[in-house]
């Protein structure tokens, strides 16, 4: 666990970095740039398209149609995501998936993009691969431009393909009538961390948080990065992200010689820390706790950043919002951290990451189609008390 003093710290560093990047200084957050574009892909009232979310381990897909009142998925699909270790991979999943209705795909990207127009379409330069999936062959590649090119040359299908990082999907996932740009903030809490704000409503920042690494890493997060796909990159990321906790628990588990359960993914730590106090829940739950208060600490320096006096997060992960007493301890950190209560609201878009890949094809529309339904809750519905584990191996 770490100090009060020493959370306030990083706070004041994360800080620092967010003023430097906006000064156009080198610090270890992307703090990437997308302008949007000027007028929609899509021009007509009525059309149909196809939504694709390619996440750390998950996979969405959904049929998309737009109408004057606003847009609907449909056929939606969940699915585990495969591995990619080179592009042929990548693109044969994409064009498996891809529905004979659509003409237009837009794909939610959860990895680091440097974003560029072609023409109205927002697409982008794949920077570095992540969360165990090295992409060897796609860094440096246009992915949208490829995505096209693919499908063309193998499939004969003409395919305008927009993509954007899981931040920008997110925002615009809120993004609507009812929510200035200003005070719009998306973080992503799960198998990955990072979060993306507007510093004008033209310009979206993506900044790659889960890089930041002015910290002190710990001996078990060092161990953890020395054995990764990607050694040295995502240091904050590896600390506290659903990708990379559980595999904290099982190595200090085995450094204390506790005659206790591993743990095969981060969701198990929630089961644990929920089932008592021997020492391996006291483990599970202190490592939630701990990686509770470095988020906070994102958190308040993006707070400290925006100078606003109110800010919302749009928010996703199930970190964040189904880990054990996650959110409120992210919560109950961030006033240790001298953020006001009332400054801060947390919400979530349900299918948040679909509707937000949809909305690619309609930026600058006359107004951010939402979907015709409510899908607007502020948290999840509780989740019920989780069944301890078995005690074995």
């Amino acid at each position: 666990m770490l100090s009060i003093n020493t959370l306030k710290q990083i706070t004041q560093k994360f800080t620092d970095e967010l003023i430097q990047s906006s000064q156009g200084k080198s610090t270890s957050l992307s703090f990437n740039f997308t302008n949007m574009p000027s007028a929609p892909i899509i021009r007509k009232h009525q059309a149909t398209y196809q939504s694709m979310v390619i996440g750390g381990t998950n996979f969405q897909k959904a049929l998309v149609r737009r109408s004057p009142t606003g847009i609907s998925l449909e056929n939606i699909l969940n699915l585990p995501l495969p591995k990619f270790s080179n592009s042929e991979e990548f693109y044969l999943f994409i064009s498996s998936h891809l529905d004979d209705r659509a003409d237009i795909l837009t794909i939610n990207l959860a990895y680091e993009l440097d974003p560029f127009l072609r023409d109205l379409v927002l697409d982008g330069v794949l920077a570095f691969g992540g969360k165990e999936n090295t992409f060897a062959d796609l860094i440096g590649h246009q992915l949208g431009y490829e995505i096209e090119n693919f499908l063309r040359l193998k499939h004969n299908r003409e395919i305008i393909v927009a993509l954007a990082n899981d931040t920008l999907c997110l925002a615009l996932s809120k993004l609507n009538q009812n929510q200035d740009s200003d005070s719009l903030v998306c973080g992503i809490v799960g198998t990955g961390l990072n979060f993306g704000l507007f510093v004008d409503e033209n310009n979206f920042i993506n900044l790659e948080s889960g890089n930041f690494d002015k910290f002190v890493q710990s001996k078990i997060g060092e161990i953890i990065d020395q054995t990764s796909e990607v050694v040295g990159d995502s240091k904050f990321e590896k600390e506290v992200s659903g990708a990379y906790l559980y595999q904290h628990y099982n190595l200090i588990i085995d450094q204390l010689g506790e005659d206790a359960p591993h743990a095969t993914s981060t969701d198990d730590l929630s089961i644990f820390a929920s089932a008592g106090s021997a020492p391996h829940h006291l483990v599970a739950q202190q490592l939630l706790e701990r990686s509770a208060s470095l988020v906070a600490c994102q958190i308040a320096g993006i707070y400290q950043f925006k100078n606003q006096p109110k800010l919302t997060f749009v928010m996703e992960g199930s970190l964040f919002w189904k880990a054990w007493q996650y959110k409120a301890m992210v919560s109950d950190y961030l006033a240790k951290l001298d953020i006001p209560t009332d400054s801060l609201h947390f919400t979530h878009v349900k299918n948040s990451s679909l509707i937000g890949s949809a909305q690619l094809a309609l930026i600058n529309a006359p107004h951010i189609y939402v979907p015709k339904e409510d899908d607007e809750k502020e948290e999840e519905e509780p989740e019920k008390p989780a069944e301890p584990a078995p005690e074995h191996h």
